[in-house]
């Protein structure tokens, strides 16, 4: 996916890469689970939760919205600093499995 991002941005700009690519990788996932078509690459998982993660957070924002954020207390849920501590950790680590690929 990356070398199609790759060689399309290059042709048509980013932007337009990006929808296409995006496009290109729900076609693949739709395929895989409506006509039960077997895809052997690693990145089915991944994606899988990837967009479960998405939509995740799109509901839990919405329900934020809903409640007027007071749904969980703030000195429960923490504030921005809980969020900067907790996902700091996440992002180096990920920055260093990255590399080791």
């Amino acid at each position: 996916m990356g070398a199609f991002y790759r060689r399309l941005s290059a042709r048509v700009g980013k932007a337009k890469a990006v929808t296409a690519t995006a496009r290109k990788i729900a076609v693949l996932f739709y395929n895989t689970l409506r006509h039960g078509m077997e895809y052997r690459g690693l990145w089915f998982i991944p994606l899988t939760c990837l967009l479960a993660s998405v939509a995740l957070s799109f509901g839990t924002i919405a329900i934020d919205q809903a409640s007027d954020y007071n749904l969980v207390p703030q000195w429960l849920s923490g504030g921005p600093d809980a969020a900067i501590e907790i996902f700091g950790p996440i992002a180096a680590s990920m920055v260093a499995s990255r590399r080791l690929c």
